[in-house]
């Protein structure tokens, strides 16, 4: 969610309103309760579910009924197609990197949200 939000929200100026989302420096990089608040939600109607360890990796999938809610959002607001797509080109850029490289790469990037980490040395460039 971070680099979706950074890359398509904030970068790309979409008229997308930003204030939803506030991520901080916090104890592994960019956090934000709103994204868990969002998931929690999301959950609750069935539009999305979890899979994995909350310790470890996560993946967040769209149930059916949430790709219905999807499709017919963007039936109705076609302008949003842009976004979706630029979602899909972050998923498909950063989805197959392993967690390392990721934070690895979101800590470069961003080094402005690792002022808190507990893992910042573990991931510092030379």
């Amino acid at each position: 969610m971070f680099l979706i939000h950074k890359q398509v929200v904030e970068e790309m100026k979409l008229g997308i309103s930003s204030s939803n989302y506030r991520f901080r420096a916090w104890r592994f990089g960019p956090f934000t309760e709103d994204v868990l608040d969002d998931v929690a939600a999301l959950s609750t109607f069935g539009l999305m579910k979890t899979e994995g360890d909350e310790d470890a990796t996560q993946s967040f999938l769209l149930t059916p009924k949430g790709r219905d809610a999807v499709n017919r959002t963007l039936d109705s607001e076609p302008a949003l197609t842009r976004v979706m797509d630029e979602i899909s080109r972050i998923k498909k850029s950063y989805g197959r990197i392993s967690l390392e490289e990721l934070v690895s790469k979101v800590y470069r990037q961003y080094p402005e949200y690792t002022d808190k980490s507990e893992i910042r040395e573990r991931f510092a460039t030379s």
